[in-house]
């Protein structure tokens, strides 16, 4: 299995470019100031490349927790909000509301303020979606054809219905196509050796991958897709770039793809790292 590489900042001329997953987008805007700042070094002056399908993970995963969250706010206010998202628990929502809360406490005290507190996450979401932009260069082909990716937001328009509308999956596309196009890929994945099934995500996703071998159809389910966002990210990453990333599924991924890895440390990682050096 590709192991993480060197604490080296810059790339080889072999790989000039990188290609950023979620994981990076969401801790760029949203993680702790040093994550936000290793990543900044990392990337440095290297163009930077992501892919229709990561744009629409963002959109999913983060844009509509914090429309969710608006929403909220608008019916009860900032401090009952946080008590009512708490009690409706979704995986992975809350450290993005988190990260949200921790930026908009920075630009003032929007505890107590409703209209404020609208105004700021109004401008919190705009910006990140404009922020998504600005960090890269350009799309990649979208070889999926996902069309929920290039979803947006009318600037002045804050009741967002549209771009709720807009990225509700209704498993409308031809992303089957996609994986019976991919057949020999998925042989790969499939077939690959015990060392790469320790990585426990990409464990995870194995038994869904043999399930659309057998039956691309099934890549359609909206679940079954879910699942397999890291594999479709990676497959869609030109092999000229290096994927940049948070998650370790990516370590098996990549290399059985023959494709570049360079997985960022976590928060905790760069504390030890820190303390050694």
């Amino acid at each position: 299995m590709s192991k993480r590489k060197k604490k080296s900042k810059k790339k080889s001329p072999d790989h000039p470019c990188w290609f950023l997953d979620t994981s990076v987008f969401i801790n760029r805007f949203f993680g702790h100031p040093r994550l936000k700042q290793d990543i900044k070094q990392t990337i440095h002056t290297i163009p930077c490349y992501t892919s229709f399908f990561v744009s629409y993970e963002f959109k999913r995963s983060v844009i509509r927790t914090l429309i969710e969250w608006y929403y909220l706010v608008k019916e009860e206010g900032p401090a009952d909000a946080l008590y009512t998202y708490k009690e409706s628990f979704k995986p992975g929502g809350t450290s993005i509301i988190v990260g949200a809360i921790a930026s908009l406490l920075a630009r003032g005290d929007v505890s107590s303020n409703k209209l404020k507190a609208l105004s700021s996450l109004e401008a919190l979401i705009l910006n990140s979606l404009q922020d998504f932009q600005s960090m890269v260069k350009e799309f990649v082909e979208n070889k999926t054809k996902c069309p929920l990716g290039k979803a947006s937001i009318t600037t002045g328009s804050p009741d967002f219905a549209d771009f709720m509308e807009q990225t509700k999956c209704e498993a409308d596309c031809t992303v089957s196509q996609f994986w019976k196009s991919q057949k020999g890929v998925l042989k790969v994945l499939t077939s690959c050796n015990d060392e790469y099934k320790k990585n426990k995500g990409f464990k995870k996703m194995l038994p869904v991958l043999h399930e659309v071998l057998k039956d691309h159809d099934r890549g359609q389910m909206i679940s079954n897709c879910a699942q397999l966002g890291d594999a479709i990210i990676a497959i869609e990453m030109p092999a000229k770039c290096t994927m940049l990333t948070y998650d370790k599924s990516y370590e098996s991924l990549c290399p059985l793809l023959g494709k570049e890895v360079y997985r960022l440390l976590s928060l905790s990682e760069l504390g030890k790292r820190n303390a050694q050096a």
